[in-house]
């Protein structure tokens, strides 16, 4: 039974009494701080009575270490982010003794969640948003089903004490009210895909009533009064810009109500266009002096679309508040000249590279202004300038296109890509073999729609392959645009921006 050595073998003699009495050492595995339990003159029958105790609990034993552990294991909890540093924090509740949700609590839980947020950030209860896994931006959570797999997944994270849920959402403050709001049905998957087909005039509508006593004299603006909704064409681009990859400060876009009666527009900029102040002189004549700043680049395009969005940033910028004081006949006359102008002939301008600091290319670069096609002249002038075009392309030692997408003359659903295509097509019958060459700048673009340059060609991309369209040009131009705007957009801020920095991007 025990080792002759031990030192309990050699104090205590182990014997067998006749009458069935005996003395029993047994090993005590209780917290008692002994190793062995003496008991003195035991039965038999008591003895096997002892032993089925004993293994109960040991049993039992067992189970409470395992409660004691799971006590002292740390509770897990999600943290949501909001606008700036505000957090909230929530910790489920009624769960399984190792963390777990059970799938009959995932709906209340999922109740209290959307309750905790709202009462932390002192949100109306009218308030909608929606709720991202931070680490997975395709990851969103809009229901309690999608809710409770989160949070089971984070308990078996064993490296993970927290999950992160960001909020996207459009914030708006009114008086002492806080609401946040989002496009009805936009947790469905397929809103992203197909905002094109949203009625956005009636979620500009629902917006108002969400924010309650709103007039149709008011719009709304964010603290830096470079985005501005009056209207549901600039809620759906607003809208859009929230799905920005990565970048996941600009989900919350935090916005306040304003009234439109003295709202000025002189010496503003607003989505790209510049805009004009009358000035009176000594002789008491009224001139127009429009103070521009810009970056000259060559481009590939359509005529007709920069000297539309030319007249619009001259003739549509003028003070409605004024406009019979302010009206010239003569100015007038002189911007519908300008509108009508077209370039016809290839515009040379040589670059030193070298004076630059840009050395990572050899030889002498040109830099050429095309001329345009579509424009006034007629067919003829559009032949002349293709032909040209072929010839001087022709004599270069190599060609790197570059095209300029303007904000302001993309069209509908990037109409002027479709336009462009067929040109381009003309003179490169082969387009899609030498697409690798070309470069995409998008000029006059909202800074804070850049990011989202690329889902928007990769949406339009998509469904024009499920409609199956047959243009060719304009899925590989698109494609194209697609696969470069993956690894970065080339959408230089014309005015602050360093021409070195967009001209070594085009060198590349």
């Amino acid at each position: 039974m025990f080792d002759k050595n031990s030192a309990l073998y050699k104090n205590e003699k182990y014997y067998l009494n006749r009458l069935g009495c005996f003395l029993l050492y047994v090993k005590n595995t209780f917290p008692d701080g002994t190793c062995f339990k003496k008991i003195h003159g035991v039965s038999i029958p008591f003895f096997f009575s002892y032993v089925k105790t004993y293994k109960t609990k040991r049993k039992n034993w067992g189970n409470e270490k395992n409660v004691y552990e799971h006590k002292h294991t740390k509770a897990k909890y999600i943290v949501i982010e909001s606008y700036g540093n505000e957090k909230a924090t929530f910790k489920a509740t009624d769960l399984r003794d190792d963390g777990r949700m059970p799938e009959a609590m995932k709906e209340r839980n999922w109740e209290e969640l959307l309750n905790t947020i709202k009462e932390v950030l002192h949100l109306t209860t009218t308030s909608r948003f929606l709720l991202i896994n931070k680490n997975n931006i395709d990851d969103d959570i809009d229901n309690d089903d999608e809710f409770f797999d989160f949070w089971n997944l984070l308990i078996k994270d064993k490296n993970a004490e927290f999950y992160t849920l960001q909020m996207r959402c459009l914030g708006i403050t009114k008086d002492d009210k806080r609401i946040t709001w989002c496009p009805k049905n936009s947790n469905n998957p397929n809103f992203r895909g197909e905002m094109e087909k949203e009625d956005w005039k009636q979620h500009f509508e629902d917006l108002k009533q969400a924010v309650g006593d709103v007039s149709d004299d008011v719009h709304f603006e964010d603290e830096s009064q470079e985005k501005r909704i009056q209207s549901g064409e600039d809620l759906q681009r607003i809208w859009a810009a929230r799905y920005a990859e990565k970048d996941s400060d600009t989900w919350w876009l935090q916005m306040k109500v304003h009234s439109n009666s003295g709202y000025r527009t002189e010496g503003e900029q607003d989505d790209g266009r510049m805009h004009a102040q009358p000035t009176e002189t000594q002789e008491g004549s009224r001139s127009n002096q429009y103070r521009e700043e810009y970056l000259q680049s060559a481009y590939i395009g359509d005529g007709n679309d920069e000297k539309k969005e030319e007249g619009e940033e001259r003739s549509g910028s003028i003070d409605k508040k004024s406009e019979s004081n302010y009206f010239d006949i003569r100015l007038m006359l002189e911007l519908v000249k300008k509108t009508e102008e077209a370039a016809t002939a290839i515009k040379a301008v040589p670059l030193n590279l070298k004076e630059r600091s840009i050395f990572n290319v050899k030889g002498d670069v040109v830099l050429c202004d095309t001329p345009g096609f579509d424009d006034t002249n007629g067919a003829e002038v559009d032949v002349a300038n293709g032909i040209g075009i072929v010839r001087a392309l022709q004599d270069c030692a190599c060609v790197k296109p570059v095209v300029l997408i303007s904000y302001t003359a993309q069209g509908n659903r990037m109409s002027c890509i479709k336009d462009l295509a067929r040109t381009l097509v003309a003179i490169i019958p082969s387009i899609a073999d030498h697409l690798s060459a070309f470069s995409y700048v998008f000029t006059k673009w909202p800074q804070d729609q850049v990011k989202s340059i690329h889902a928007l060609i990769k949406d339009i991309l998509r469904d024009m392959q499920q409609k199956d369209e047959a243009d060719e040009g304009y899925q590989a131009i698109l494609g194209d645009i697609a696969k470069k705007t993956k690894r970065g957009t080339i959408a230089p801020d014309l005015i602050n921006d360093s021409p070195n920095e967009l001209l070594e991007d085009l060198s590349i």
